[in-house]
């Protein structure tokens, strides 16, 4: 099962992207979660070592969505 964080910007990345044929930026994702670059960075990097993303490293409007489940 993933953190709260991490299932949190799973989603938000999953249906933003289905709603706007686009992956959010750094900013819109802090305006959603209220959290940190710091710490949306470090939940991507998670997700993508747990094979639900692939990104990167640069903008999150780069990740691919690989499992939008958990």
């Amino acid at each position: 099962m993933l953190p709260d964080i991490e299932r949190k910007v799973l989603r938000i990345l999953h249906n933003f992207t289905a709603k706007y044929r686009r992956g959010p930026s750094f900013d819109e994702l802090r305006t959603m979660t209220g959290r940190s670059r710091q710490d949306l960075e470090a939940a991507i990097r998670s997700l993508q070592i747990q094979s639900y993303v692939s990104w990167d490293g640069r903008d999150p409007s780069t990740v691919m969505i690989l499992k939008a489940w958990e």
